[in-house]
């Protein structure tokens, strides 16, 4: 298990040093274990207001999720699973699906669903 927490250090902050298409809130999902891209999601850099979500189509599973505020750089970890195509993510005041989380801050929410030849994180600016 520390060897996945580690891994997932490592990518963060691989992904911190890159830097950030926009400001706000950027939001990666990861299979557990293979560490692969399940999901990713941002505040556009034209609508300060929405959320995109991009989520690997047909995966269903356990995640680890991601959040980042890319303005402060601070950053959570949680555990979470995708079931039907909705995110939902396992905060330690209880589970709430990415939807409800992300329109709680006041933003719109859009999510597409991709193919896997499609799911790349988002290069940065």
């Amino acid at each position: 298990m520390k060897r996945g927490i580690i891994n997932l250090g490592i990518m963060l902050g691989t992904l911190l040093a890159l830097g950030q298409a926009s400001a706000g809130l950027d939001i990666k999902v990861v299979h557990p274990t293979s560490l692969e891209i399940v999901g990713y999601g941002e505040v556009s850099t034209t609508n300060q207001n929405k959320f995109t979500m991009k989520l690997l189509e047909d995966y269903s599973g356990p995640v680890e999720v991601l959040i980042v505020d890319t303005d402060s750089k601070d950053f959570f970890q949680y555990k979470g699973t995708v079931d039907k195509n909705i995110l939902s993510i396992a905060f330690p005041t209880g589970n709430q699906n990415l939807k409800a989380y992300i329109l709680a801050k006041g933003l719109e929410f859009k999510q597409f669903l991709v193919a896997k030849q499609n799911l790349a994180l988002p290069k940065s600016k």
